[in-house]
């Protein structure tokens, strides 16, 4: 699936005109930044299902490698995808 999506993305960068890439890219960015925007909520559980196992999430991992509490790490990452988010949709601006 992800290879058709790889293909198709391709082959619209090879025949459209720049005005519809970017309309492409601005549909790609938009929902991908609200994909990790709303994921991030994740973060705040106190663990994860991984393939029916029970997973500690990726905050708790990073605050016990690198010290702090796991809501700052998730905070960060909520952070950071709101700023690429931004910058994301501010580039497919005409």
């Amino acid at each position: 699936m992800i290879a058709l999506i790889g293909i198709a993305l391709g082959l619209c960068a090879w025949k459209l005109p720049s005005a519809r890439i970017r309309d492409v890219y601005t549909c790609v960015a938009v929902t991908t930044a609200l994909n990790a925007i709303t994921n991030v909520h994740d973060l705040f559980g106190a663990n994860q299902m991984v393939n029916g196992q029970p997973s500690s999430t990726d905050a708790h991992t990073m605050a016990d490698v690198a010290g702090g509490p796991f809501w700052f790490w998730a905070v960060l990452w909520l952070f950071v995808a709101l700023i690429m988010a931004g910058g994301g949709v501010g580039v497919a601006g005409p």
